[in-house]
């Protein structure tokens, strides 16, 4: 069970409010985008595709992130705490992201996600 609670934690430190701060900084700092509203995200995109540095396909980028993993984590939990920590971390970043492309007026990114939300639900 400890191991299971670890690995909770650890996946909940990735999402949420603190998970968004850690992936933007990574993004600046590494020289990642931010947004391109021409890159789709692949949602199908494997751990293994991922290098050390951890950007090795063409939709890199800090919005993708959300999509091609870290909106992915909720359902990867193990524990019931988890569970319910996760889920309050996921609607933080739903809700950024549904802020984020209303703001940019990106309403195809803002249908992008309502559909993606629908078939990962």
């Amino acid at each position: 069970m400890a191991g299971k609670l670890a690995s909770d934690a650890d996946m909940c430190d990735a999402i949420g409010a603190v998970g968004i701060e850690r992936a933007l900084v990574y993004a600046c700092h590494h020289g990642g985008r931010i947004f391109d509203p021409k890159a789709w995200p692949n949602v199908n995109l494997a751990a293994h595709e991922y290098n050390t540095d951890g950007n090795t396909h063409d939709t890199d980028g800090f919005i993708n992130h959300f999509f091609e993993k870290l909106l992915k984590l909720k359902g990867l939990m193990l524990t019931e705490p988890g569970r319910a920590e996760a889920g309050n971390r996921h609607q933080i970043m739903v809700d950024f992201l549904r802020a984020y492309f209303r703001e940019k007026n990106a309403s195809d990114w803002s249908d992008f996600l309502e559909e993606y939300l629908r078939s990962v639900d």
